[in-house]
């Protein structure tokens, strides 16, 4: 994973995070919406019935009260012949029986008698000396209309009046109007409740300018500032179209609900107000406790993702620390350094791709110990480092081996920069303060701009195959990635993508070279070797494929299927009444390390019923350098089926006695080095090493075979010595199994 892909997640946790919060916001406030949407809903409803119910009370007296007046008037009618002071005596007895403080009667002469409760009666009043707004509604009544003052003041009575009028009638004409006089008072005994609203609201009486009919605290309800200009406005308009309509306002910290509704009395509204916070206790704590448990889930998740967003973006600072740096030097991984690779690729630049390796670095190891070997890894960083500009890279590809890029095509500017660099390096060996020359090894391939065929690991692997080819020359060389080793990276991608279609197809053929005791002279067996012939008759040596096979591990499946070979040549010869010679076939060290390798060994015997003393399993000294414990083991087993085990190439590598002595084998394979060695200049030394160890191996009861034997010189001195057994080509080159059977088996020939 890329750092860009790595900060893309980052990004989409920050998104998240948002998303996650505001949804989280947003829930609590469709919950606390809700919920104030649910108490406003009960206040408003609250208001509403209340307002209705106190209009309807009003409406109730004004209508009671009329009743009543309309009762005096009918009598007044039914007593048509009434005398002025007798009526005057009955209208004063009727006022002292009902809740007017006055009474009175005026024809519509303008002239009329009047009744106060307390005083005397007043007769021959005149129209003119009543206030004008009785002398209105008294108007009205002449016209056939009630008349109704609202709250008026009557100077005579000092206090608020309301003025009633109906008129009076004889016959079908209008001969007066009977008028009333009530206390306002009783109007603030129908709106006055103390336990209104629970005792945390009122309703109010006013008028189309807002002013309250009644006397207040106030003389209107928009004295203080308690709306906006907005609302302010707004209920204007309602109270001049007569109309009803809710409001919310806030004072000192509370908020309030309000609502008007017209009462269709003069130009009355009833004006009804409560306080949310205080009518509804529970659902205001509902919604406190709501809002205050989001706030404190959405902070706790806000604090929670922060923190866990900080701490994963300091793990993944540490992942990409991990993923893309060397924990040792600080440089660049591979992982990293390809991904840098295959940006530069793609640009119109030209670059230099470097593979650099320090000779004989695990021996440093060994002899200064680890922490001077990494310091030296460290320290070659640090020359990379300084010797590298902007656009170029490098980094610790694995163990002691470093990739670097470097700008530029000209071949002899890039070798100085690199024999710079490895001179710098090689100046560490003053801190190891001993004479040790650091030397080093380089492989070069050229990156043209803008190259599009091949790949970063492509490029790579150019690298390395230039720096394979450098390390086989000495001291301090550098290799170009040329044509012939891209031949030779042509055929190993051949053979590790064809290696297992081959196998298949059955194009890995059985070669033996026949091997003969060097006493009788006859044939005593043969080595059973593998060719690789193409379907197309090519033919891939045993050179060019074994080495990949061996680190591809694919010399495993190789060996196995060339046993399964041997065994059923073997079958042939038995079948066709032919006696067999054993037949040695190499085993690679990593089938030994097998868990079910010697169980596939005694099923492939058993399949072919083949006598196992007629195998020899050829392995490498290498092996028994390794673990000689575990590999006498297997060698036991193995042996217990009947398998022969033979040493090959004794003496190629670093060879050791004691493994011999240590080792329960039966065959011992010289190296053909030795009969190179014998017709040297040191073949007198060559001949002692050579016969002693025959000598050792006789004590030991095991047989030995020389190989290498080219000329006849080299089967008589390698007789005098002792040996057991010769192979080479002065008997016979390896041939095919067909060949081999034809010329050896059937005929018998030597």
């Amino acid at each position: 994973m890329s750092e860009s892909i790595i900060e893309k997640h980052l990004k989409k946790l920050t998104i998240f995070v948002a998303v996650l919060s505001l949804a989280i916001l947003t829930a609590g406030g469709i919950v606390t919406f809700s919920l104030n949407r649910v108490q406003q809903d009960a206040i408003d409803s609250r208001i509403q019935r209340e307002v209705e119910k106190y209009s309807d009370n009003l409406h109730q007296k004004l209508q009671v009260d009329f009743q009543t007046i309309y009762t005096l008037s009918a009598f007044l009618e039914f007593n048509e012949g009434l005398e002025k002071e007798s009526f005057s005596r009955g209208l004063l007895g009727a006022n002292n029986h009902n809740g007017f403080v006055r009474m009175g009667y005026f024809g519509r002469n303008g002239t009329g008698v009047r009744v106060t409760r307390g005083k005397s009666i007043e007769m021959d009043k005149k129209l003119e000396e009543v206030t004008p707004e009785m002398q209105e509604i008294i108007r009205k009544a002449w016209e056939g209309e009630d008349g109704f003052s609202g709250v008026i003041y009557d100077t005579e009575l000092e206090k608020q009046v309301l003025g009633y009028a109906v008129p009076v009638y004889r016959g079908e004409e209008i001969i007066g109007a009977l008028v009333a006089t009530g206390e306002a008072d009783s109007l603030k005994e129908i709106l006055t409740n103390d336990v209104l609203f629970g005792g945390n609201g009122h309703i109010q009486l006013i008028n189309s300018q807002g002013e309250y009919v009644l006397p207040y605290e106030t003389e209107d309800i928009f004295s203080g500032d308690y709306f906006s200009q907005k609302e302010e406005e707004r209920i204007t308009d309602v109270l001049d179209s007569q109309e009803s309509c809710f409001a919310s306002l806030e004072y000192k910290g509370h908020r309030y609900r309000l609502y008007i509704e017209p009462v269709g009395i003069k130009d009355w509204s009833l004006f009804g107000i409560e306080a949310v916070n205080e009518s509804n206790k529970f659902l205001t704590q509902m919604i406190l406790i709501t809002r205050v448990t989001f706030s404190v889930i959405l902070a706790a998740v806000i604090v929670f993702i922060f923190y866990g967003y900080r701490l994963m973006k300091k793990k993944n600072r540490e992942l990409i620390q991990y993923a893309y740096y060397d924990s040792l030097t600080g440089a660049f991984n591979s992982e990293k350094f390809q991904q840098e690779l295959a940006k530069v690729m793609k640009k119109q630049e030209t670059y230099a791709l470097a593979g650099l390796n320090i000779r004989q670095f695990k021996f440093i190891n060994e002899i200064f110990g680890r922490n001077q070997a990494d310091s030296l890894l460290c320290h070659v960083k640090d020359v990379l480092e300084e010797n590298t500009g902007e656009g170029e890279y490098f980094c610790r590809n694995s163990a002691d081996m470093f990739l670097v890029l470097l700008k530029g095509e000209e071949r002899k500017e890039i070798q100085r920069r690199i024999q710079d660099i490895m001179e710098k390096i090689a100046a560490f060996s003053a801190n190891l303060n001993h004479d040790y020359d650091i030397q080093m090894y380089c492989g070069i391939s050229l990156i043209p701009q803008g190259i599009k065929t091949d790949t970063a690991t492509m490029q790579t692997t150019h690298t390395m195959f230039a720096l394979e080819k450098a390390r086989s020359l000495p001291r301090n060389s550098i290799w170009f990635y040329d044509l012939n080793l891209h031949q030779e990276e042509i055929l190993q991608n051949y053979v590790e993508s064809h290696m297992n279609q081959a196998l298949e197809n059955g194009e890995f053929k059985m070669y033996l070279q026949p091997k003969f005791d060097l006493r009788t002279g006859r044939l005593s067996g043969a080595e059973a070797l593998v060719r690789w012939i193409r379907g197309d008759g090519k033919v891939i040596y045993p050179g060019q494929f074994i080495p990949i096979f061996e680190s591809n591990g694919f010399c495993a499946v190789l060996d196995m299927y060339m046993t399964e070979q041997v065994c059923r040549l073997i079958r042939k010869w038995i079948d066709q009444g032919i006696r067999p010679i054993p037949v040695s076939v190499n085993h690679s060290k990593i089938l030994f390390y097998e868990t079910d390798y010697v169980g596939r060994m005694e099923k492939l015997i058993e399949k072919y019923e083949t006598p196992a003393r007629w195998i020899t399993l050829e392995i490498l000294e290498g092996l028994a350098m390794e673990n000689i414990d575990k590999l006498n083991q297997v060698i036991a087993s193995l042996k217990e089926i009947g398998f022969r085990i033979s040493m090959d190439d004794f003496g190629s590598g670093y060879s050791s006695l004691n493994t011999l002595g240590k080792l329960d084998i039966d065959e011992l394979k010289l190296d053909k080095g030795f009969m190179e060695g014998i017709d040297g200049t040191d073949q007198q030394k060559q001949k002692i090493i050579l016969e002693h160890i025959i000598m050792i191996s006789r004590s030991l009861e095991i047989s030995t075979v020389a190989e290498g034997i080219e000329t006849k010189e080299n089967e008589q001195m390698i007789q005098e010595l002792g040996c057991d057994f010769g192979q080479g080509y002065y008997y016979c080159r390896p041939i095919p199994a067909e060949e081999f059977h034809e010329k050896y088996m059937q005929k018998g020939k030597k």
